[in-house]
């Protein structure tokens, strides 16, 4: 057993690409045919490895998205990885290329007789398909087979109680040198904010001998989080089962409970600020950082741009634009968040770090008191990796996080001590999410009725606490109109761009498809309830003509939600996930969840607990049948907390050590609806407050010349450099050019005119995405971003140009942005 433990071990390394190889080629290539720009390279290294390691790429069978080989052309990074075949025989963008197989497609850069001369590829050495699954197999057939002969002759092997000692106690020494890294980089900000640097939190991941390497470690770092997790509970199920005792072992596990209970407070704010810092911020390119909406993690965009400047939406004109009326809620957290970050980009997301590590601070002290500290350690890595991708960004899934960290502590607790009054505050917490990050909405009704059930029965009281959920939910949705009365742009409508999905549903496509087929008669409509009304009848007209397309849909969409969800804790919504699972593996792993939840089932509540858990699968189920096809994973992504908290109760031990409560009672009902309270007046003062600048002279100090508006008088650090500043510059954030390029040329979501345009540049200090030379002194408009967006750097006359420090400053058009639009 030790031996295919530890060949399990060797193959999650390699899967974690810990191996690479390197191959050079030297021409001269052909391409496969004449009608074809295709290069196919067969990679020598696959013959090498015995057929027991594989080159890691793509395939049907282990994934569509599984290597991360790096393609060089003639010294040229190709950076835009698995592209369609056909798309390379037709001569796809340069940077295009695919890694099928043990072999390398590339298109041909240059069309004309010149033929690439030295290709070099440097690839992640992987287990052949399907080894992790047998592995697995393997070895827990290994463990019962242990297991059931050791019960059957008497014996018990001692080994496995070493085995866990050194395990316990290797765990505590690693505790001690994470939180010794951890308050070494804490401590490294004020020095940082002392030489004024203007991201002080990735100054250490930047100047760092090896800094290089932090953003490709954290992507790692939660897979070996949840691999400790999962080895912990195995061994102590093994302890258990084969009547060994378990003393020590024990010890080692409560030491680490209450260790961690005080070292969290350090190191999960200081992990998350390091995630955030360590990609764009520091000046290199991670997997974690969702470029499609916020470039380099500086930079918002699209629907995040959007997002973002509601808080100058009323600065500037007194209302939010389009997109951000839609959901009125979230728009009101946002602007709360961006005015205590002082109005500036970089401000607003440390407040919302700062937010999301208190509530998973929270959430992870409630499961720890619950289930114990294996199914803690793996709720944080899995939790961990869905917060990771959306620390950077100002769309509303951060948001929602908070709110469904809060809801999941308050409804665990509630679980503990059978308490109506905290499930009905859970219940709360979880409308919250839900109308902040719309996703799983039939949830909300399906937990009404579990309250009602699992602490009242089919009683009057049952039916009071159902009037109660009732009234929360009037509630919520009251402050959500509260806050659409007096910021939302009167052309709006809550919730609004849920008829596009229908119509793709209904129609069997997408919303897109509905976007671009009626893309004129939209147009002609002059309202976004107009176009709604359009898009529901169009939807009703399709299934009234063929029902079975629905069905279809539906049935669709809840097979790739199952599919999907292995994928997605492994990936966490990454552009490149770490790990990649093959159909087997992917049953294996719910095999594996259904065992360890089948094992647990026997000591929960099921009147409480049982009920809860099939209420809220109902509901993330049914609501995945709806919109799932359209970024199903991102838009569930409140629920994938509950759903992470399910999988990691699956390694609940017997009788685990929980830590001794607080004094204080972190879960007094009183407190907790006060602060809810006291949030949404927070929301509400934040608008009042940025609203009551919007003076007439604001609105009267835009240029004539540019049509820009007046730059508001405060820091608001929303832009970047590309390239290496100059003397006077090198306290603005920059980003290297090769990287910056990476960033644009892997997110085919982006316009081409932007990339086109900054290709273009030949400055020696391009701002995003425009050129212009550093002045010395004075002011300068720096436009960003295609359409009216601009970003001001503003300078003061009466410095040197060697004292002259910029700071970024964000400046709204009076024209909305297209983006923002309807």
């Amino acid at each position: 057993m030790g031996l295919i433990a530890g060949l399990l071990a060797a193959a999650l390394l390699l899967q974690m690409g810990i191996w690479s190889a390197q191959e050079e080629f030297s021409g001269p290539m052909q391409t496969e045919g004449p009608n074809s720009q295709m290069i196919a390279l067969h990679l020598d290294g696959a013959s090498n490895l015995s057929g027991l390691l594989t080159t890691g790429g793509d395939s049907t069978g282990a994934g569509n998205f599984r290597s991360d080989l790096q393609l060089w052309v003639d010294g040229v990074a190709y950076t835009r990885p698995h592209t369609l075949h056909a798309d390379l025989r037709a001569g796809a963008a340069p940077g295009a290329y695919s890694h099928w197989g043990d072999v390398v497609y590339f298109s041909d850069p240059d069309p004309s007789p010149h033929i690439p001369a030295t290709v070099r590829v440097i690839y992640s050495v992987q287990p052949f398909a399907g080894s992790v699954a047998l592995l697995m197999a393997a070895l827990l057939l290994s463990v019962a087979m242990l297991v059931f002969l050791s019960r059957r002759a008497g014996h018990q092997p001692v080994w496995v109680r070493g085995l866990g000692n050194r395990f316990g106690l290797g765990l505590r020494a690693a505790s001690w040198v994470v939180l010794g890294c951890a308050l070494v980089y804490l401590a490294s900000i004020p020095v940082a904010m002392a030489m004024g640097e203007p991201l002080p939190t990735a100054w250490l991941v930047r100047v760092m001998p090896g800094g290089s390497y932090v953003p490709m470690a954290i992507p790692r770092m939660p897979h070996v989080v949840l691999v400790l997790a999962i080895s912990g509970a195995v061994l102590t199920w093994m302890l258990h089962l084969t009547g060994m005792s378990a003393a020590k072992f024990e010890e080692h596990t409560a030491a680490l409970s209450q260790f961690w209970l005080r070292a969290g407070l350090v190191v999960v704010p200081a992990l998350l600020l390091m995630t955030a810092s360590s990609g764009g911020w520091a000046g290199y390119f991670t997997t974690f950082e969702t470029h499609n909406t916020t470039l380099g993690g500086l930079l918002p965009y699209l629907d995040a741009y959007c997002h973002y400047s509601s808080a100058f939406d009323l600065l500037f004109r007194g209302e939010w634009n389009h997109l951000v009326s839609r959901r009125p809620l979230a728009g009101a957290f946002r602007t709360a968040i961006t005015t205590a970050g002082g109005l500036s980009y970089v401000g607003g997301i440390y407040v919302q770090i700062m937010l999301i590590a208190a509530c998973l601070l929270f959430a992870l002290r409630a499961l720890l008191q619950r289930y114990g500290l294996w199914a803690a350690l793996a709720f944080f890595a899995l939790a961990f990796g869905i917060a990771a991708v959306h620390l950077n960004t100002t769309m509303t899934e951060p948001l929602g996080l908070i709110w469904a960290l809060l809801a999941l502590a308050v409804l665990v607790e509630s679980h503990a001590r059978r308490s109506a009054v905290l499930a009905l505050l859970g219940f709360a917490l979880f409308t919250l999410a839900m109308v902040t990050r719309m996703g799983s909405m039939f949830a909300i009704p399906l937990l009404a009725i579990w309250v009602a059930f699992a602490f009242g029965g089919i009683s009057r009281r049952g039916a009071l606490l159902l009037a109660a959920c009732g009234a929360i939910t009037l509630a919520v949705l009251a402050a959500g109109e509260v806050f659409n009365i007096l910021f939302s742009n009167p052309d709006s409508q809550v919730g609004g761009n849920v008829s596009y999905t229908f119509c793709g549903l209904a129609r069997g496509t997408g919303w897109a498809e509905c976007k671009d087929t009626f893309a004129a008669e939209l147009a002609a409509l002059p309202s976004i309830r107009d176009k709604n009304a359009f898009l529901f009848g169009q939807a009703f007209e399709a299934l009234q003509q063929s029902p079975a397309t629905l069905i279809v849909g539906l049935i669709d969409n809840v097979t790739m939600f199952f599919r999907a969800m292995p994928q997605y804790f492994a990936g966490y919504y990454a552009t490149q996930p770490v790990v990649s699972f093959s159909r087997n593996a992917t049953v294996l792993v719910y095999l594996f969840l259904g065992a360890g939840l089948l094992a647990h089932a026997r000591r929960i509540d099921w009147r409480v607990t049982g009920t809860f858990w099939i209420a809220l699968g109902l509901g993330v189920i049914s609501s995945a049948a709806l919109i799932f096809r359209d970024d199903g994973l991102r838009t569930l992504v409140v629920t994938h907390v509950f759903v992470a908290a399910l999988l990691a109760m699956a390694l609940t031990v017997p009788q685990p050590f929980r830590p001794s409560r607080l004094k204080a009672d972190l879960f007094r009902a009183p407190v907790w609806a006060g602060g809810i309270a006291v949030a949404l007046c927070l929301f509400l003062g934040a608008g009042l407050f940025v609203r009551s600048m919007h003076t007439e002279t604001l609105a009267a100090g835009r240029s004539a010349a540019d049509d820009r508006s007046a730059v508001f008088a405060r820091k608001g650090l929303t832009g970047f450099l590309v390239g290496s500043p100059g003397p006077d510059a090198q306290h603005v954030p920059h980003i290297p050019s090769s990287v910056f390029a990476r960033i644009l040329e892997t997110e085919s979501s982006l316009p081409p005119d932007l990339i086109v345009d900054m290709k273009a540049q030949s400055v020696t200090h391009p701002a995003v995405f425009r050129g212009f030379t550093m002045p010395s002194a004075g002011t300068i408009y720096v436009p960003v971003m295609f359409g009216p967006r601009s970003i001001l750097l503003e300078s003061d006359p009466s410095r040197t140009s060697a004292e002259t420090r910029f700071d970024f400053g964000l400046a709204l058009s009076w024209a909305d942005d297209p983006a923002c639009l309807p």
